[in-house]
C-alpha cells in the first residue's frame, strides 16, 4: 500500500494505491484491573526521521545524520 517506486509488478499503479495512513487503537489493562484505550485520532502529527524510504522491493534508505 503505498508504494511509489516503479517494479516489475506495477505496484506503483495498482487501483488501491494510496498515501501512507495510520489507524490504531491500544487497549491496556493494568495490574489492578482498570483498562485504559489509547487511540488514534485527528489531534496525531508525523515527524521526518532517518529513514528516508522504505521500500519491500528495494530496501531501506537511511541517514542517521537526520537523528534528533
Amino acid at each position: 500500500y503505498g508504494l511509489t517506486d516503479p517494479n516489475e509488478w506495477y505496484f506503483d499503479q495498482a487501483p488501491w494505491h494510496g498515501e501512507p495512513a495510520l489507524k490504531a487503537q491500544l487497549e491496556v489493562t493494568f495490574a489492578d484491573g482498570s483498562r485504559q484505550t489509547i487511540a488514534s485520532d485527528a489531534s496525531w502529527r508525523t515527524v521526518s526521521g532517518p529513514t528516508r524510504n522504505d521500500s519491500v522491493h528495494r530496501g531501506e534508505r537511511y541517514d542517521a545524520r537526520l537523528l534528533p
